[in-house]
């Protein structure tokens, strides 16, 4: 409905507000729901600054549910960030980015999806090492993944293979995101593609 073209994400929620924020793309096809809304980055900032995250990142076992539920502390903090770096103000982007990170470590929070764009915008803000470190993370676990899938008979494969060809895309995303960036560092990562790439050779067609 009209709504969803008056909202503005002030952290895990939205506020309705007299400011048209249209809820379509140019090409007039609805927005994702998780890019919905306008982002005061003022505002969003505060209320995230308040949030309690006790020990999302401590020593304990972080169910399916709980990473669910992540997906959307993770998508807000990535808006976040992405509205910082659109005003110019690297200092709180590259805050924002390290307290996702912090808070819900890749590796045990999953949804890796979420997790693409972190790279890319530490590029952006200018921090090189961070960005290094968040693709290795990720390369890290694409990497085993496929490991798994090439030991995989006919039937493993066939109950993966949307497993298997997204985690393709993924790490195929990352590659290229830094080789926009960093082209050293990205011939380092096309080795080990091509070579997770050659270990499904007769596991995938």
């Amino acid at each position: 409905i009209w709504l969803k073209d008056y909202l503005q994400l002030d952290g895990l929620a939205y506020k309705f507000v007299p400011i048209l924020t249209p809820s379509k793309s140019s090409n007039g096809r609805p927005k994702s729901v998780l890019d919905l809304g306008r982002i005061d980055t003022e505002t969003m900032y505060n209320n995230v600054k308040k949030w309690d995250w006790r020990n999302s990142n401590g020593d304990i076992y972080v169910d399916v549910e709980t990473r669910k539920n992540g997906i959307t502390f993770r998508n807000s903090l990535i808006r976040l960030a992405e509205a910082f770096i659109k005003e110019g103000n690297k200092e709180k982007a590259e805050e924002i980015l390290d307290l996702s990170i912090e808070k819900m470590p890749i590796k045990r929070y999953g949804h890796f999806g979420l997790v693409l764009g972190y790279p890319d915008a530490y590029y952006q803000i200018g921090n090189k090492e961070k960005a290094k470190n968040v693709a290795n993370t990720l390369v890290d676990i694409f990497q085993d993944r496929i490991e798994f899938y090439s030991g995989l008979d006919n039937y493993g494969v066939s109950q993966h293979y949307d497993d298997i060809e997204g985690t393709l895309m993924m790490y195929n995303n990352i590659v290229a995101t830094v080789d926009e960036n960093d082209k050293e560092f990205a011939e380092e990562l096309k080795k080990g593609y091509i070579a997770s790439i050659r270990s499904l050779e007769g596991v995938i067609e």
